[in-house]
């Protein structure tokens, strides 16, 4: 999701870059420590609150706190791997300095906010009617939205 939760460099040497991607890799242990958290949480409320919670939310919650961990650490691999080459540092870096990267990026965010915009207030309509549901909704506007984006970027990566 290059872009979406990392903004670009201006890194003009390798070794600032490095740094760059250093700070990016502490923020992932940060993301891998949440996705933990958030395992335990649904482990805690399964023992102790089982018959207020049920299976279900509590599946949801280890299936976000698994995801999130596994992302994370994927990105921390990634970022080793970029980091332990300099020719992988020197493309990462030209690539995320690239000014037409830039402006793809820019374009699929904005395309994506405003079909987000729509998205919310149907979902302010059906959520005011059907209040179970607005789970699965919100879950559904987190998939439109990331799908949405990577569409957009690679629609106007071939554009421009």
């Amino acid at each position: 999701m290059k872009g979406l939760f990392c903004d670009g460099s201006k890194a003009k040497t390798n070794e600032e870059y490095l740094q760059i991607l250093k700070k990016r890799q502490r923020r992932m242990y940060g993301l891998l420590a949440a996705g933990l958290l958030t395992m335990v949480l649904s482990v805690i409320l399964n023992m102790l609150l089982k018959e207020q919670v049920s299976t279900r939310q509590t599946c949801f919650i280890m299936g976000l706190g698994t995801g999130l961990s596994l992302g994370s650490v994927i990105e921390m691999w990634r970022l080793r791997r970029i980091m332990g080459s300099e020719e992988r540092l020197k493309q990462g870096r030209l690539k995320e300095v690239d000014e037409r990267e830039i402006e793809v990026r820019s374009r699929a965010l904005l395309a994506t906010a405003k079909m987000m915009l729509v998205i919310i207030y149907i979902l302010g309509v059906i959520g005011g009617l059907f209040i179970e549901e607005l789970v699965e909704i919100c879950l559904l506007l987190s998939c439109i939205f990331l799908f949405s984006y990577m569409l957009f970027q690679k629609y106007y990566g071939k554009k421009l």
